[in-house]
């Protein structure tokens, strides 16, 4: 009786293979377990969103000589740039788009131009520049904004790449009407180029030592100190119309004050007041913001507990916390 040839011996030699293409096989697969093919079937969408998560916020520095903060935020990791050349090209892309430079000011002395004679090399490819800003408006003219502007020239002219400007600055004033007169005194800054927005926020005397950290600034960004803002989409200025638990005295006082009010005679002893409380020294800063602190302490429960809008001005999330919550 015949015997059924095994399959493989049943095989013509040359399909059999030799030595030489089984090593070829070999190797072939060991290639295919050591190579990473993630980026061939991951959509670009999806990509982006990876390469989002891989940006990092570099340590903060000191600007010049001065006591400002300076904090990238959204920059490339430069260990990353060395995956592959499509890793880099897409990661680079992406980082284009968000990286960002953030200036904050503490209210220490303001920076000088010759003081800032350069910036860490991640920070030159940035596009994007976002400025916190604080006004002193015991001068009706806001000459801190002409100061500000000497400086920041300085720094766009050292950002080659960049696209985008959007500023926030803190008026240090009890006064409504006075804040709404910063938009004379940045005529200037609304016409440089790069602007995208320009936000004014209302901020008292004694919650100023808030913004002597870079959370505190952060912290006091919130539509309810909004007093007025300037967008390029709109081209105009926006003044807040949301009289919030804010804005609702200030608004009142103006109203008064055009209304010829029975205490309009003592608008010049309430300017001359907040003069003296803004005039205290850099050394004193410590004793002035224990003191600001423990007058803050005094203030009722309801006014520093009720709960704060953490939505956008102006959008429909917005809107419905404000019925639901701080209206309710």
């Amino acid at each position: 009786m015949a015997t059924t040839p095994h399959p493989q011996q049943a095989l013509p030699a040359a399909r059999q293979g030799s030595p030489n293409m089984a090593i070829a096989a070999d190797a072939s697969n060991h290639e295919d377990r050591s190579t990473f093919h993630f980026f061939d079937d991951v959509p670009r969408e999806l990509r982006d969103l990876i390469y989002e998560y891989a940006l990092h916020a570099p340590q903060r520095f000191l600007l010049g000589n001065s006591k400002f903060t300076v904090q990238p935020r959204r920059v490339p990791c430069s260990h990353l740039l060395t995956v592959s050349r499509q890793f880099k090209s897409e990661y680079m892309s992406c980082a284009d788009k968000l990286a960002t430079l953030e200036i904050f000011d503490h209210g220490e002395s303001l920076p000088q131009p010759q003081e800032i004679v350069s910036l860490p090399s991640p920070a030159l490819n940035i596009s994007s520049l976002a400025l916190h800003l604080i006004a002193e408006s015991s001068d009706p003219s806001f000459p801190d904004m002409d100061l500000h502007m000497k400086w920041v020239r300085h720094i766009m002219s050292m950002l080659p790449r960049l696209r985008s400007l959007n500023v926030t600055v803190h008026a240090n004033s009890e006064d409504l009407a006075r804040i709404f007169g910063i938009k004379k005194a940045v005529a200037p800054w609304v016409q440089l180029t790069v602007l995208k927005e320009f936000e004014v926020y209302k901020t008292p005397t004694f919650m100023m030592p808030n913004l002597w950290s870079v959370s505190g600034h952060e912290g006091m960004k919130t539509p309810d100190f909004l007093v007025t803002r300037w967008s390029l989409q709109r081209g105009e200025w926006e003044d807040s119309t949301d009289k919030g638990p804010v804005l609702i005295g200030l608004l009142d006082d103006v109203q008064d004050e055009e209304d010829g009010g029975e205490d309009s005679g003592d608008a010049g002893d309430d300017v001359e007041h907040d003069e003296e409380r803004t005039s205290v020294k850099d050394e004193d800063k410590e004793e002035h913001n224990e003191e600001e602190l423990t007058a803050a302490d005094d203030e009722s429960d309801e006014e520093w507990l009720a709960p704060v809008n953490p939505y956008e001005y102006g959008t429909e999330e917005y809107r419905q916390f404000k019925r639901e919550v701080l209206d309710a």
